[in-house]
């Protein structure tokens, strides 16, 4: 990738680093599942207000309330499938929708996109409350430079090992329900996407995560955003960027974009919308 050098030179701010840090929530109402896809897709979490001055991903001068947390896809009434666990912050509310949609001793397989705080941070704190029966993030078996490497993971006396899968492929992570992974262009180092046929989610980590308290984001504010998070975009070169997301999105039916942080968009319209803005973005990258 091309530009990262002159992009931290341009943008000083990112060489000196932002504190992820977030403020208290606006209020309980915002503590609450939200049903995507009736009777299985839910997002869990709630909402908090972020600011370009103290959270790493938003844009300086951008304030407002984001949606943070996971998703849960129902198996069956007593077990399914978490994508990330949500950050800290948001623990008792994330623990508390998860008992509401599976009950005190449900169980759970969980997919980390991500070994970052915002992914794995209630990790634990899912396993004293809940059955784990696996845990799933992406890349080869090998891989040491992403944060997982071979850690492994203690319930009672069960010991269970996070498993990587290679991308491109799909993947039973439950009885019920299969995965199928990506490992895109447009991420962290330590990111990966999944996607779920039966309710044609796509779940691409903190990608698409630029907006804040609306999906109808301008593209000025969107870059913002997404440039914050992605602090190498600015003056790169993206064509091989662009390749890989049109390749996703050619390649599967989305109708739901489920971020880590930021509003749900869903339908065939709001998608192909955010789609198009991510690769005008992207386009003229070089350029900013």
């Amino acid at each position: 990738m091309q530009g990262g050098a002159d992009a931290i030179e341009r943008n000083p701010e990112y060489a000196r680093g932002k504190q992820d840090i977030m403020s208290t929530a606006y209020g309980d109402e915002d503590h609450r599942s939200i049903e995507i896809v009736k009777g299985v897709l839910w997002s869990v979490g709630g909402s908090l207000a972020v600011n370009g001055d103290n959270t790493s991903w938003i844009g300086r001068g951008l304030s407002g309330k984001q949606r943070m947390g996971c998703f849960f896809l129902r198996d069956t009434n007593s077990s399914g499938v978490l994508i990330d666990t949500g950050p800290a912050i948001l623990r008792s509310a994330v623990i508390d929708q998860v008992k509401q949609l599976v009950g005190r001793n449900g169980r759970l397989s969980v997919f980390l996109s991500r070994s970052e705080f915002e992914s794995v941070g209630n990790l634990a704190a899912l396993s004293q409350n809940f059955s784990i029966e696996g845990i799933y993030t992406g890349g080869v078996l090998s891989s040491r430079l992403d944060g997982f490497g071979n850690i492994g993971f203690s319930q009672g006396n069960e010991a269970l090992q996070i498993k990587r899968v290679a991308t491109e492929t799909t993947v039973a992570v439950s009885q019920c329900r299969k995965l199928t992974f990506f490992t895109p262009s447009l991420r962290m180092l330590s990111a990966y996407w999944s996607y779920d046929q039966q309710t044609k989610a796509l779940f691409p980590s903190d990608a698409f995560g630029y907006t804040i308290d609306s999906d109808d984001i301008n593209e000025r504010d969107a870059w913002k955003n997404l440039s914050a998070r992605y602090w190498w975009l600015p003056g790169s070169k993206t064509s091989a960027i662009q390749q890989s997301l049109s390749a996703i999105f050619e390649k599967v039916e989305i109708e739901h974009i489920c971020p880590a942080h930021g509003c749900i968009i869903s339908g065939r319209n709001k998608v192909l919308r955010h789609y198009e803005l991510v690769q005008q973005m992207l386009r003229d990258a070089s350029n900013r």
